[in-house]
């Protein structure tokens, strides 16, 4: 009967305490990181998602260890399934729109990836819950400051076009601007009575780009008014 018991304890409670502490200090080491950044999802988010999403899993193999005799075919991992899409309501809570500047979705990101991460762990899967959680808190703390510099390198630029309204035309312009490797960061459309068009690019290129053989390209098409450039020191 103590072997039995001394059983039970070894294999089925300490692996229980055992992933559900490990998943809570998994979501503490990322909420931590995004509580110091004062995101809307901190370090209690965080935590939960993981432990719930361990919790899942636990519940998961319980229930195919004890009742797989009821149902042969029983899927063990619709569970935990369900988790990794309903998780995705937190997420978007997480993001903040405002006009056409997005906020918020390295946040959401992370809330689904601490969740997969509590699967990992409920599962037994320590080695990838281990790795993931070093991984995402590298690039958590890293990787924008590396962005960063690589945009260093890089000028800003406005250009303001007036031109008789036509999506074609517009097409065009775009495609322009990826032909010279110029990236369009924010587009703002106002068309007035007249049906003219003020469309206003917000661009970033390479020191080195040059767009005025563009915008000369530009001013050869009849349906073009005007053309205003700013770069952001202007």
């Amino acid at each position: 009967m103590l072997i039995t018991i001394s059983s039970i304890v070894t294999n089925t409670y300490v692996q229980l305490i055992l992933r559900i502490v490990l998943a809570s200090l998994l979501g503490t080491l990322i909420g931590l990181e995004r509580e110091h950044a004062r995101r809307p999802a901190g370090l209690r988010t965080h935590v939960l998602v993981c432990v719930g999403s361990c919790l899942v899993m636990l519940t998961s193999e319980f229930i195919y260890s004890n009742y797989q005799h009821l149902s042969p075919n029983m899927d063990i991992a619709r569970l935990g399934a369900q988790v990794i899409s309903g998780v995705g309501f937190l997420g978007a809570g997480t993001i903040i729109r405002n006009g056409n500047t997005v906020k918020g979705l390295t946040t959401a990101a992370t809330v689904w990836a601490v969740a997969c991460i509590g699967l990992a762990t409920g599962i037994g899967y320590y080695a990838g819950a281990l790795i993931s959680t070093f991984v995402i808190l590298l690039v958590l703390a890293y990787l924008k400051s590396f962005a960063s510099s690589a945009y260093d390198h890089l000028i800003s630029c406005q250009l303001n076009i007036k031109l008789l309204h036509s999506p074609e035309l517009i097409n065009t312009i775009e495609d322009k601007f990826s032909s010279q490797a110029i990236t369009i960061n924010n587009i703002r459309f106002r068309t007035d009575k007249d049906n003219v068009t003020e469309v206003t690019y917000h661009l970033s290129m390479n020191e080195n780009a040059d767009i005025l053989p563009i915008i000369k390209d530009l001013y050869n098409i009849n349906e073009i008014i005007e053309i205003e450039k700013k770069y952001s020191d202007e």
